[in-house]
């Protein structure tokens, strides 16, 4: 059954039991209507976001074992993502967006998650 669905499915899935979760617990649902569907926007914005991610990680691994690394700026990958997080953390902190900052762990741990996961599965 596991292996029927694929990979990216389960992952969007555990994606978007954290991020409901963090997001139904830490949401007034008593407040304005307006803060209620900031909360449930944002949360579908990070689950998307994950989404391209998942997808966004296995063009990067393709690219990276083709024999021409066609893409130059491959290496500026990780660079980038590693800052935007930080940035991310440090704003959604302020605003006290518990639901946008759930996503943050699973976009660090995401790519080590890979990395394992390749590891025991093989090359894609």
């Amino acid at each position: 059954m596991f292996q029927r669905v694929p990979t990216y499915v389960w992952e969007v899935g555990f994606a978007a039991l954290w991020i409901g979760t963090v997001t139904v617990v830490s949401t007034d649902w008593a407040s304005s209507p307006k803060a209620i569907l900031t909360a449930i926007l944002t949360a579908l914005a990070v689950l998307v976001t994950f989404n391209y991610v998942t997808v966004a990680t296995r063009l990067a691994e393709k690219q990276a074992a083709s024999p021409s690394n066609g893409v130059e700026c491959l290496p500026l990958l990780n660079r980038y993502f590693v800052g935007k997080e930080v940035l991310w953390v440090l704003v959604f902190s302020i605003q006290g967006s518990w639901g946008a900052l759930a996503g943050v762990p699973l976009f660090i741990c995401y790519p080590y998650w890979r990395k394992l996961y390749r590891k025991f599965r093989g090359p894609t």
